[in-house]
């Protein structure tokens, strides 16, 4: 565990940490104390050594890399080899295959070409044919020299084997060693008896023929003997290559969650804060969440998400807008389907009131001269009408304006004599409060009876005063009424 030992090293420890140069250090070298360059020449020394360490464990992560390079080189070039031989192997597979066919079907053409060879013979064909099937119980093989003589079939530990190609055993020579199996060299079958209802013509081409159909069987014999062993070889093949293949997965698998967690604890890293005095007694306000499963993100990684998530947003956005497009589309398609549809019932309502008209004699004059006097008569009365109420219209437009403008001297008239009212009422209260105190100062002897007077005209007068200004703002009211009657005369509201 951990390279054969229980704990790291300060110093390899310290290899990953940077350090820190103390502030007091850039100061002026001449000031310092003994003590000060004691420490300075340590540190110096501390910096060295951290340094030689960061260069032997470069050096060292470099050779590791080479010599991963190198194994990953070794077992391309491994695998590569395997693929060549197996391609060759699958090459041999299909010829011995296409052999294996050509003889099966040279067999079959034998046995429909016997009846034909032997067309001459008559009534004795069946008994030929009898004696063309009949076959030995049991005949010998005498196989090549140099033949394996171990099983093809591959062990366990043979199959566990790398592809590098490093201990090749028989499982690479065993479809080799199917395809090299001996055939049948000398051929044991003392078959003399010939019968005397035969000829001896007929017999040897029947010997022959025997001899060459028994050839080919013990031949199409030994082949499917490699067929079924090459059969059998493929099986195994297939299953270890199950097996392969669910191993490879379930590494796949592990290796995806080994990443997912080194992603987490890359992430998820503790950091010190520096935090100054005084800020730890500190009391925040609290905030709206507790941001205990917060995580501390590169502003990189934030921005290139953000960028992500504003392309999906354009792209939906494009997408919606082309959507709305269509619909848009749709829609006036429909409305022009609607107009369309409307004009048609116009049309049809047109053609049944001209189909239901009553063809009268002056319907008849109107079509045949193309004008009816009676309506151009009317027409030209109607349009000296028009013209003269235009003419009209436009007098009365012009003596509203000008009464407007007289309406409107009067309301500025009556606005600044307003302004002068106020202005003298309020001087004069001014003065009546003058005097006012002046009086109370001054006669002070005077009985309550004349300050009553006295403040009783006061009252009066503002009372006075309020009900002319009431009466001069009605006024301006009724001015602005008539001001707003003669607008609205001058542009008549035509009917829609």
């Amino acid at each position: 565990m951990m390279g054969g030992k229980l704990e790291h090293k300060k110093e390899e420890v310290a290899v990953e940490v940077e350090i820190e140069k103390p502030a007091w250090m850039l100061g002026n070298p001449k000031t310092f104390t003994k003590e000060q360059i004691k420490e300075i020449k340590e540190f110096d020394a501390k910096l060295k050594v951290i340094k030689e360490d960061k260069e032997k464990k470069q050096r060292a992560h470099e050779f590791e890399m080479r010599k991963l390079k190198n194994d990953i080189q070794d077992l391309m070039n491994g695998f590569d080899a395997s693929l060549l031989e197996l391609f060759d192997q699958r090459l041999q597979v299909d010829d011995f295959k296409s052999k294996y066919e050509t003889a099966v079907a040279e067999d079959k053409t034998m046995d429909r070409n016997f009846k034909k060879e032997f067309s001459d013979c008559g009534d004795m064909i069946t008994v030929l044919y009898r004696h063309y099937r009949k076959r030995k119980p049991q005949v010998t093989k005498i196989y090549a020299k140099g033949a394996p003589k171990q099983s093809p079939r591959l062990s366990i530990s043979e199959r566990r084997k790398s592809v590098t190609g490093r201990a090749k055993g028989p499982s690479r020579n065993s479809v080799r060693y199917s395809l090299s199996l001996g055939r049948p060299l000398i051929q044991t079958d003392p078959f003399n008896e010939r019968p005397e209802e035969i000829d001896a013509d007929v017999w040897n081409r029947l010997l022959s023929a025997r001899s060459r159909k028994i050839l080919k069987e013990d031949e199409i014999k030994t082949m499917t003997e490699v067929m079924t062993r090459m059969n059998d070889f493929m099986n195994r093949l297939i299953s270890q290559d199950d097996l392969n293949r669910k191993k490879i997965e379930r590494a796949l698998r592990t290796l995806a969650e080994f990443r997912e967690k080194r992603e987490k604890k890359r992430r998820n890293l503790a950091f010190f804060l520096h935090i100054k005095q005084g800020l730890v007694e500190i009391e925040l306000n609290p905030l709206a969440g507790d941001y205990v499963d917060a995580v501390l993100l590169p502003r990189t990684l934030i921005e290139e998400f953000n960028e992500v998530i504003l392309r999906e947003a354009k792209l939906k956005v494009k997408i919606l807008v082309g959507m709305k497009d269509f619909k848009k589309g749709i829609y006036e398609i429909q409305w022009d389907i609607e107009r369309l549809q409307m004009l048609e019932k116009i049309l049809i309502e047109k053609i049944r009131y001209i189909q239901l008209l009553r063809n009268t004699k002056a319907l008849q004059m109107l079509i045949k001269n193309g004008e009816d006097m009676t309506s151009a008569t009317e027409n030209s009365m109607l349009e000296s009408r028009l013209e003269h109420m235009k003419d009209l219209h436009h007098k009365r437009v012009q003596e509203k304006k000008v009464h407007l403008e007289q309406l409107q001297s009067k309301i500025k008239l009556l606005q600044t004599k307003n302004l002068k009212s106020q202005e003298h009422a309020s001087v004069l209260y001014q003065r009546y409060v003058f005097e006012a105190r002046l009086c109370q100062k001054s006669m002070g002897h005077e009985t309550n009876d004349a300050a009553l007077r006295e403040k009783e005209r006061g009252i009066v007068a503002k009372r006075k005063l309020r009900d002319i200004v009431k009466e001069q703002v009605q006024t301006i009211a009724l001015l602005e009424k008539d001001c707003e009657k003669a607008r609205n005369r001058s542009f008549p509201i035509l009917p829609s």
